[in-house]
């Protein structure tokens, strides 16, 4: 039923928009909080996303299509083009281009440094250039995100709810000491200014496509500024190799011009900080499915990723 709701207001953005009339549309996939479709007509073809109306998420594609339009006029090439947003409509459509996942670990090896020179292409767009463009064109600054913010956001808020809701009071005492451990761990040195980063909140390889010997980044409703290499979640989420991963630290200092020591620091962090968050949110659904039949796998979920999260505390203690 969603699919047909989504479906019929994507066909009237198509009918009234004339760029569009008359694109086949086929659906690519269906999200939590958007389904995805393509758009052709012979050799043109676009990408559009419709929010379902029963998501709870507010303003992804809003708040994609402003990142979209600010990227486009910072002239970065390697992202999406923004065609048309219609935001009483929910449809946000934009340009094809590619189908193709990366594989950073096939002998394309070219692929990783051309990877890096496009992430440090996006973090030396400096904070004070993001929020120009957002206040001129009235949308939504993207967050400021910093290891204490993540802490405070997706840690300590989300704790509360653990608190009342997660039925092993064992493992609330222990999230409970953990927070406080990397809370008082954080280093008191960071970077001192902000800068955009793409955080996509997922695999980083589902998001970045390759055409012949290009690569493309897509997926930016998550897209905030903050401090980060954002390496550290390509080393929890890329699936690498060590030897590769150390390949993308050396190339990001060398073009960022930020020491290697300093990287591995500032991954160290928030590698503890992603994984810990992991643990906090698997317990979370624990405690809303309670009763359900799916308690038991967000129970086991929880305890792996706390087998993961001791791991990475001794592995950087």
């Amino acid at each position: 039923m969603n699919g047909d709701e989504t479906l019929m207001r994507l066909k009237e953005v198509c009918i009234d928009l004339p760029i569009l009339r008359g694109m086949k549309i086929s659906l690519i996939q269906r999200g939590y909080n958007r389904d995805i479709f393509l758009l052709q007509n012979g050799d043109t073809k676009y990408i559009a996303h419709v929010k379902p109306t029963n998501r709870v998420v507010e303003n992804s594609l809003e708040k994609e299509a402003a990142v979209l339009a600010f990227l486009g006029e910072q002239n970065i090439t390697f992202v999406p083009t923004l065609i048309h947003f219609d935001k009483e409509n929910e449809v946000l459509v934009s340009s094809y281009v590619a189908s193709g996942h990366v594989d950073f670990e096939t002998k394309n090896q070219h692929l990783v440094a051309l990877f890096i020179k496009q992430l440090v292409m996006l973090h030396t767009i400096p904070h004070s250039i993001v929020k120009a463009f957002y206040i001129k064109n009235k949308a939504l600054l993207p967050r400021p995100l910093s290891p204490s913010v993540s802490l405070r956001t997706y840690g300590a808020k989300r704790f509360e709810v653990i608190k009342k809701t997660c039925p092993d009071k064992k493992i609330v005492t222990y999230l409970e000491e953990r927070l406080l451990q990397i809370k008082n761990s954080l280093p008191k040195t960071q970077r001192k200014q902000y800068h955009f980063l793409w955080f996509d909140l997922g695999d980083k390889a589902s998001n970045v496509l390759v055409e012949n010997d290009s690569l493309f980044f897509i997926d930016f409703e998550f897209a905030c500024v903050g401090y980060s290499s954002e390496l550290a979640w390509m080393k929890i989420h890329g699936g690498l190799k060590k030897s590769t991963f150390k390949r993308m630290v050396t190339e990001y200092s060398k073009l960022s011009k930020i020491s290697e020591i300093f990287l591995y620091q500032e991954v160290c962090t928030e590698e503890k900080i992603t994984r810990l968050l992991d643990v906090i949110w698997a317990a979370m659904k624990w405690g809303e499915h309670v009763g359900t039949e799916e308690e038991q796998k967000y129970k086991d979920l929880t305890m792996k990723r706390k087998i993961l999260f001791e791991k990475c505390l001794k592995e950087t203690s």
